[in-house]
């Protein structure tokens, strides 16, 4: 493992940070990073953020920088991983998902997602680390996320988290983000051109994307979680609760059984969401918790439109990106959008036609099936 020091100054604000001091026969820190993800800024991060965190606690670290993809899944499915009191992830969404797929594919599988995991956003999207941010009731204003989130980590703080298993005719992943076809999934792969940018990639694809709308043909099919309670103001979202009894879906290869929905249409987007923000600057479902045992289906469809133009639909898009981006949650009331609490779905393509994705990652178009695993993760929180 390579270990990487900080020589430069401690940053001004470290001076009135209290921080305990580990114990002398604890367990040290893994630290994976991805020096390339979004604007390559992911080492200076710890070596600025982190590391000064680090060296006043006493606490002892390890570091695996990655040099190509799935390294950190190959890693994590391999290795000893018992030897770390936390695995801590300096990257985008991209490496979180790695990791998590890496425990999965271990035959202690149970055991290891019981590993704790922390997120420090190094990259473009970092949805998952904004969702934890925002579920914190933390307001000390003298310190960044960052630094709140390595004191955590050193605290070994945690909540649990859910994860969602997404069954493809190709095997099965595991996710803690997203599922989705259509119109953000188009944005997101399409943007990889511009990952430069960083997350302003999102933005320019965003706009080249509304020019030249895509309507996806589909079969929609999804168990709603009827205990769900749909507020109505926004600013109740602290005060849901919903049951999360483990519940049956069916194989991949079964009929779907009478109580499922089932919706035949052309989809602008088809994107199911189980945390409150997609990307550091996107808060997309405003009811979702870290662990409440539901996914929210977002859906656009042409059907949605009595009076069916172009216009109407680019207008219907660019508002609710632009809603979600202002952080208010108003999206989810807009005429034209539906956001469907469920606890498990299953998505047919009609054609052969866009982009779908897992946490942000490509893969195969096809019917794909997912549900949700109740509290299986544990998260730095």
């Amino acid at each position: 493992m390579q270990n990487f020091g900080f020589d430069g100054p401690l940053e001004d604000n470290c001076e009135i940070i209290v921080i305990p001091n580990a114990p002398l026969n604890e367990k040290p820190i893994l630290f994976l990073v991805n020096p390339k993800s979004g604007r390559e800024k992911a080492l200076s991060i710890f070596n600025r953020k982190v590391l000064p965190i680090l060296q006043r606690s006493n606490s002892k670290y390890d570091m695996i920088v990655t040099n190509r993809q799935n390294h950190a899944r190959d890693f994590i499915s391999t290795e000893d991983i018992k030897q770390w009191k936390a695995i801590v992830i300096i990257s985008g969404d991209g490496l979180v998902h790695e990791v998590i797929n890496g425990l999965f594919l271990r035959e202690d599988w149970q055991d290891a997602c019981k590993t704790l995991i922390g997120v420090i956003p190094g990259g473009s999207g970092n949805g998952l680390a904004k969702s934890i941010s925002f579920s914190q009731t933390e307001d000390d204003e003298t310190m960044t996320d960052i630094e709140k989130t390595t004191l955590r980590m050193i605290r070994c703080s945690s909540s649990p988290m859910d994860l969602v298993c997404v069954e493809m005719e190709q095997g099965k992943l595991y996710s803690f983000l997203s599922v989705g076809w259509g119109f953000l999934c188009d944005v997101d792969i399409e943007s990889e051109r511009f990952r430069w940018m960083g997350e302003f990639r999102f933005t320019v694809q965003t706009l080249l994307r509304l020019a030249n709308l895509r309507f996806y043909r589909g079969r929609l099919s999804y168990l709603e979680a009827e205990d769900f309670k749909h507020p109505n103001k926004v600013e109740v979202f602290e005060k849901l609760k919903v049951q999360t009894e483990k519940i049956e879906i069916p194989k991949l290869s079964e009929s779907l059984p009478p109580e499922w929905t089932v919706v035949e249409d052309d989809f602008l987007l088809i994107y199911a969401v189980y945390q409150s923000h997609i990307s550091s600057s996107m808060f997309c479902s405003p009811y979702s918790k870290l662990s409440d045992g539901l996914m929210f289906l977002f859906t656009i469809r042409k059907s949605a439109f009595p009076v069916r133009t172009s216009w109407r639909s680019r207008w219907t898009m660019l508002k609710f990106l632009l809603k979600m981006e202002a952080g208010s949650g108003e999206h989810v009331n807009m005429p034209g959008i539906e956001m469907i609490p469920v606890r498990g779905f299953r998505l047919e393509p009609l054609e052969d036609r866009g982009y779908m994705t897992v946490d942000g990652e490509l893969v195969k178009l096809g019917i794909m099936q997912a549900s949700v695993m109740p509290s299986v993760a544990r998260i730095v929180s």
